[in-house]
């Protein structure tokens, strides 16, 4: 929870420094005026759904003092709901309305203020297991009684899609040698733009105390885009089994304490992060500017009001089995030698002595 919220803070922190930048006549002491600023991704497999919300500032003090003061950027008020409108066989009927309650979590130190960090959210179930993603748009109400200001957005929810490779078949091994790549295969499915795959390794380590400890690690993928949003589209990318081992053997630590280490007989899951055509535009924005030129456009999908409303979708391939080569070379490549992985036929044998529960 921790974590996640460190990441939506700082995307939240990227926004807030484009739009101080995206102007630069402004005035510093010009005449104030509320700037609703919102983030949220909608993701129909979670169980919760967090929005955050904050109005911007400005006075005669030193913005970096102003922004350690929760007041200066919480609203004391909101009304904040989503609204599940049918779309389906050309309708536009609003059939569900959530509304997002208020709380506080924890937030990491930093610029901004942590004794009141306000995050809404709801534990409504977006979808039934018996609708389809395509038949529903999204629309964000966050009215603000003080300034009598509705801030609106919308978005669509993004749905399964067919993973050709690796498929669920466990007969189908992973190769991930050194020599060697091992092609990831899917289809797109629409309205998304950006997809990421991360591969979670497992491993077991027995200690010289005896101890038996479960570990992994997850290895990132970059982002690749589709052409369209329309979906169907085929998409592959390669996972290189050299940097997959290298991965491992700058982030394992080598250890006097560590006897052996052993890959699970079903080592690796698949892990998709999909995001819609909004985020990816945001991402884009978001990132540095490579060029001369520092100045960036501010993207955001917010009316009346600046920030970011998209959605996201997971889905996995999990416990796949490492081919005997892979667990060969995780024994015996310069890569990972140091790190006493056992070899194929010795990784076999201790999953016969020790099955796995």
């Amino acid at each position: 929870m921790h974590s996640k919220f460190s990441y939506l803070t700082g995307l939240f922190l990227i926004l807030i420094s484009l739009f101080s930048s995206c102007n630069d006549k402004l005035e510093i002491n010009a005449e104030w005026k509320d700037i609703t600023v919102v983030y949220g991704i909608l993701n129909q497999n979670d169980s919760i759904h967090y929005l955050k919300i904050n109005n911007s500032f400005l006075g005669d003090y030193s913005a970096y003092d102003m922004a350690k003061v929760s007041d200066s950027i919480q609203y004391k008020q909101l009304e904040v709901a989503l609204y599940k409108v049918k779309i389906a066989n050309g309708h536009n009927d609003t059939v569900k309305k959530i509304v997002f309650n208020d709380t506080i979590l924890p937030k990491d130190a930093g610029i901004f203020a942590t004794d009141n960090n306000v995050i809404y959210y709801s534990t409504e179930r977006l979808l039934n297991n018996n609708e389809s993603s395509e038949d529903y748009r999204f629309d964000l109400s966050v009215y603000v009684p003080k300034y009598d200001k509705t801030v609106s957005a919308s978005t669509y929810l993004l749905s399964k899609f067919p993973v050709d490779v690796p498929n669920t078949n466990p007969q189908v091994t992973v190769n991930l040698m050194a020599r060697g790549d091992f092609p990831m295969k899917w289809r797109t499915t629409k309205n998304a733009k950006l997809y990421q795959v991360t591969i979670r390794f497992h491993w077991t380590e027995i200690t010289t105390s005896g101890d038996t400890l479960s570990k992994y690690l997850d290895f990132v993928q970059p982002y690749v885009r589709s052409q369209t949003i329309t979906g169907n589209e085929s998409m592959s990318q390669l996972l290189s089994g050299k940097s997959f081992l290298s991965f491992l053997g700058s982030e394992i630590p080598v250890s006097d304490t560590i006897v052996k280490r052993i890959a699970w007989e079903k080592a690796l899951d698949f892990n998709f992060i999909v995001a819609n055509d909004d985020m990816n535009t945001y991402i884009q924005v978001s990132q540095p500017s490579m060029g001369i030129s520092q100045e960036k456009p501010m993207y955001s999908n917010i009316v009346n009001g600046v920030g970011i409303f998209a959605s996201r979708f997971n889905q996995s391939v999990p416990e796949k089995k490492l081919h005997q080569e892979t667990l060969d070379s995780l024994s015996a490549s310069h890569y990972t030698r140091q790190l006493k992985f056992l070899n194929n036929r010795e990784t076999g044998e201790y999953w016969l002595q020790h099955p796995m529960k």
